[in-house]
């Protein structure tokens, strides 16, 4: 059986499977396995980024929905709408901002909001657990979501171009 030095962070350490702990001060994202282990040892790396995901929004925090008032569904596009779910302290909802929704010319209209909650009548597909997190509505119905924003609008603009050619050809096949 091969020895797999697949490492696991604990509080400041990096424990190993084999009880070896190592002080060390950067994470380590790389072991030498092989087959399964290599298998094993993604799964374990993308698990561990979600977990700091999930932490690090809740450090940031998402805005309790019961503070915010929903949006005015008669104000919206029931056709399709685009809905930014923000919080107020959130630095990558402002860098969204500035950076996409400034300079934003298209079809669909997009509509800002702090709350957690879509409009009345409205339905999410999930929850919300990141901002921001932008919503494609169609018909009150959640089609679609983009989650978090790095900076990389290049990645933004591919998800809405998506669709949008999706929605023209269920529109040309119907």
């Amino acid at each position: 059986m091969e020895k797999l030095e697949v490492p696991l962070r604990v509080g400041g350490f990096i424990k190993t499977y084999f009880g070896e702990v190592l002080i060390m001060d950067k994470w380590v994202f790389d072991a030498p396995v092989d087959g399964i282990g290599t298998i094993i040892w993604r799964a374990l790396q993308r698990v561990l980024l979600f977990m700091l995901f999930v932490t690090t929004t809740q450090a940031v925090g998402i805005p309790d929905g019961t503070k915010e008032r929903p949006l005015d569904a008669n104000a919206l596009n029931f056709q399709r709408q685009l809905i930014v779910f923000e919080a107020a302290d959130c630095a990558y909802c402002k860098q969204f901002e500035s950076e996409v929704l400034g300079h934003w010319q298209g079809d669909i209209v997009v509509t800002r909001t702090l709350s957690t909650s879509p409009p009345s009548d409205w339905k999410l597909g999930k929850i919300l657990f990141a901002t921001p997190t932008i919503v494609l509505f169609e018909k009150g119905r959640e089609v679609s979501r983009f989650t978090g924003y790095s900076g990389d609008q290049l990645r933004f603009w591919k998800w809405l171009g998506y669709q949008v050619a999706d929605a023209r050809t269920e529109e040309n096949c119907v």
